[in-house]
């Protein structure tokens, strides 16, 4: 019998605990830990040790998240070049080949970051009036797995966010089990948020290996895809998903927009001006530019709630009551 509910577990959305010790604990067994962690010194230990003791941290104690994305579904980044800098070649869409360290990726690392809304790069990027990007869309060929981590109830209501905390990264179907400890599920949660979502300057950089960190030690570089979290700077509006290097293979070029920002306000928004499009790639890789605007512009709009633009697949996991039901996995 425990067999077949584990296997029922994988199924609806392969929620799982992490391995250790499954003794209950307190909120102030847990904020030891935490406060362990953060003794140490992020700027001069090396990723391994930090690894460690967010494994400390959240061994037994915390639930994994991984969600399901339906194929065909899309993405979207933007890449700011100058005026006079509109790329030629395919390869300046893609990642970045210096590999700095960021949320997601130590140095070195290759990591394909997008976003679920076509307005939310611009908020990542800080984009001001005059500057011109490239934005592109994407999808994937097949179902993407991809990690849950920085949402938050708390951050999404001290962000202002135009949106509720989306129901599949909440923890309400533990409510009533014995197995789980909802309240202390709830507060890990709270301070996985507190770090992961955290706003780094350049001069604090290294504050990164703690965020990859989580995303190590909650296993998801290993068993999925990427890594989905709301977008800070975006004040939690959208959702950044960031693609792992072994799976850019699932990932398939649409379309390419010559974009210049003209105007913003937080009432309307971003105001652009689209000048060039494409929606091909020639036979040596060069971008076929179409030499006019496309023929149909979206709306980049961070107003509107993008919370459900990747989840059609994952919105299958619960029923109205927050139980676990029968998912696309």
């Amino acid at each position: 019998m425990k067999k077949y509910l584990q296997k029922l577990i994988d199924l609806f959305g392969n929620l799982r605990r992490i391995e250790g010790n499954k003794t209950q604990i307190s909120e102030d067994d847990v904020l030891f830990k935490y406060n362990e962690l953060h003794q140490l010194d992020f700027e001069k230990a090396n990723p391994e040790v930090i690894e460690e003791r967010v494994r400390n941290f959240l061994r037994g104690n915390y639930t994994q998240i991984l969600v399901g994305i339906q194929e065909h579904d899309t993405f979207y980044r933007a890449i700011p070049y100058g005026k006079d800098n509109k790329p030629a070649t395919f390869s300046f869409l893609g990642c970045n080949p210096n590999r700095r360290l960021n949320r997601v990726n130590l140095e070195g690392e290759l990591v394909f970051y997008t976003s679920n809304s076509p307005g939310g790069p611009y908020k990542e990027l800080n984009a001001r009036i005059g500057d011109y990007f490239v934005l592109s869309s994407w999808f994937n060929t097949h179902q993407l797995r991809v990690g849950v981590v920085g949402f938050s109830e708390r951050h999404f209501e001290q962000k202002n966010s135009k949106r509720k905390l989306p129901r599949y990264t909440s923890f309400e179907w533990m409510k009533g089990r014995k197995k789980y400890n909802y309240i202390i599920q709830k507060y890990i949660q709270e301070l996985i948020a507190d770090d992961f979502c955290q706003v780094v300057s350049e001069d604090e950089n290294y504050l990164y290996k703690l965020t990859n960190a989580y995303a190590n030690a909650l296993g998801f570089k290993d068993q999925s895809d990427g890594i989905m979290y709301p977008s800070i700077p975006g004040g939690f509006n959208s959702d950044n998903i960031a693609i792992y290097e072994k799976s850019l293979n699932k990932m398939k070029f649409s379309s390419a927009t010559w974009v210049e920002i003209i105007g913003f306000s937080e009432e309307k928004g971003y105001e652009l001006q689209f000048h060039d499009y494409a929606n091909e790639i020639g036979d040596e890789d060069e971008i076929l530019w179409k030499g006019r605007p496309p023929q149909v512009t979206m709306k980049l709009d961070l107003r509107e709630n993008y919370s459900d633009v990747h989840l059609n697949a994952s919105e299958g996991l619960y029923d109205d009551q927050g139980k676990l039901k029968r998912s696309t996995y």
